[in-house]
């Protein structure tokens, strides 16, 4: 079995990027919740605050099941190199 690398790299670079976004995603939605609502500019548009949340936790499932996928794929690669080290000791 050959392993590619550079789809290995590929998936790694991704999942680190993913990893980030959703780490900063989450601080910032720790921090606005943290905010009293009087800080927060008064908007005319009525229900602006449910599209916002709809957005803001929609972006969050986003990023949880990209993480997510690309844990699985970092899972595989994982069991993909080990099995190709087992291969090669033997020989």
């Amino acid at each position: 079995m050959r392993i590619n690398t550079k789809k290995i790299i590929l998936v790694l670079f991704k999942a680190q990027w993913v990893y980030s976004a959703t780490l900063i995603w989450f601080i910032l939605i720790f921090y606005a919740c943290l905010k009293p609502a009087s800080s927060f500019p008064k908007v005319l548009i009525p229900y602006l605050d449910k599209a916002v949340h709809f957005l803001m936790f929609f972006i969050t499932a986003i990023l949880l099941l990209a993480s997510q996928s690309l844990a699985h794929h970092e899972r595989k690669i994982s069991k993909m190199s080990l099995n190709s080290r087992s291969l090669t000791s033997k020989i």
